[in-house]
């Protein structure tokens, strides 16, 4: 058994799809749509975080990730849902 089965009940696990690009999802052609992703991971999605290479950059420096991106606003509205607010999903 993995030994984690036993801290979790399935309605707990939440999924982050990080560093999301609908063009090298298109791409990539794995997946007819991102409700098929959420299917197979068998998990409520949370959150998509759209890719962003300054966001990468910065993170990589060990700087603060600041401004108005949309991977900026996508996190903030993801940790507002893990912190129990009611934050509609939106995926930008």
């Amino acid at each position: 058994l993995f030994p984690y089965t036993t801290l979790f009940r399935s309605t707990d696990i939440r999924l982050v799809i990080n560093k999301f690009s609908e063009k090298k999802f298109r791409k990539a052609n794995l997946y007819e749509d991102l409700d098929a992703v959420i299917d197979e991971a068998g998990a409520r999605l949370i959150a998509v975080i759209p890719e962003d290479f300054t966001a990468s950059a910065l993170s990589q420096q060990g700087k603060p990730i600041e401004g108005n991106s949309d991977a900026v606003y996508a996190f903030n509205r993801f940790a507002a849902r893990a912190d129990g607010e009611n934050v509609p999903l939106e995926i930008k």
